[in-house]
């Protein structure tokens, strides 16, 4: 729109993308962004991605998050089931980065709870690529709250992940997962080798992982059943405890601790 509406920065950008393909001019002018893929390089041929439009996620589905952590970029999935008809969506999917920062695992678990529905929102559950143990040694200080995923053999997980596509039984959210349907597209093979490429795609990486261990239906998973007002009222209620603590623990600090405090002032 900002060229289309303006014939001076239209002009402009023409003159610069002239050297350019037409197919790629559309795609940079008019955010056409069709591109022909040959099928026999694709390693996901014939398993196009169903997308539906994104919906709100009710808070008593079963949702489970999966992570491919890296130091410098993790991919990060969030999938939710329906349970009256057992479909799987992928609803989310990202590229967590940073540059020129040491990375902690903690750090990359504090983003991912950034998704969450709510700060104490607790999934069904919590997978992550364990293959060279980056994630590991954080997990399992928190053991119940991320469970390991190794896969060993890749064929096995591309094949699951083509039968959940399928089959239907994945389908992907048209804004929210558009990052994993274009990573599936891009998904080839070593013209040599024939060997899967995966290198930089994290969140097909996510997407593997889970097809790999769909959940088995749960007819006990309750969820959360709270309506938002509980919610906000128990975040209150815990605010307010955390300061009444923290009120009587200063009521009862040492009279010299208060004296050393007002003179440091």
């Amino acid at each position: 729109p900002v060229f289309r509406d303006n014939p001076e920065k239209l002009s402009r950008a023409l003159a610069e993308l002239a050297h350019l393909p037409e197919s790629v001019r559309n795609q940079r002018l008019h955010g056409d962004w069709s591109v022909d893929i040959e099928e026999g390089d694709r390693v996901f041929t014939n398993a196009d991605p169903e997308e539906v439009d994104d919906f709100p996620i009710p808070i008593s589905w079963r949702q489970v998050r999966v992570l491919d952590p890296a130091g410098h970029r993790s991919g990060f999935a969030i999938f939710a089931e329906d349970p009256n008809t057992g479909t799987w969506y992928c609803t989310l999917a990202r590229h967590i980065e940073w540059r020129g920062k040491t990375v902690r695992a903690t750090d990359i678990e504090g983003e991912c709870d950034k998704y969450a529905p709510h700060s104490d929102y607790r999934y069904f559950a919590s997978i992550y690529d364990n293959a060279e143990n980056w994630f590991g040694a954080h997990a399992e200080n928190n053991r119940g709250m991320w469970v390991p995923c190794i896969l060993k053999n890749v064929e096995m997980s591309i094949s699951l992940t083509r039968s959940a596509i399928v089959d239907k039984r994945l389908v992907f959210f048209r804004d929210g997962a558009a990052l994993a349907t274009r990573e599936i597209y891009r998904a080839k093979r070593n013209d040599k080798t024939g060997k899967p490429e995966f290198k930089s795609l994290h969140s097909l990486d996510c997407v593997r992982y889970f097809c790999a261990q769909i959940p088995d239906p749960d007819p006990d998973w309750v969820g959360d059943t709270r309506q938002e007002e509980e919610r906000m009222q128990e975040e209150a209620n815990k605010c307010l405890m955390r300061s009444w603590k923290e009120a009587d623990r200063e009521y009862n600090r040492p009279i010299s601790e208060i004296m050393k405090r007002r003179r440091a002032r």
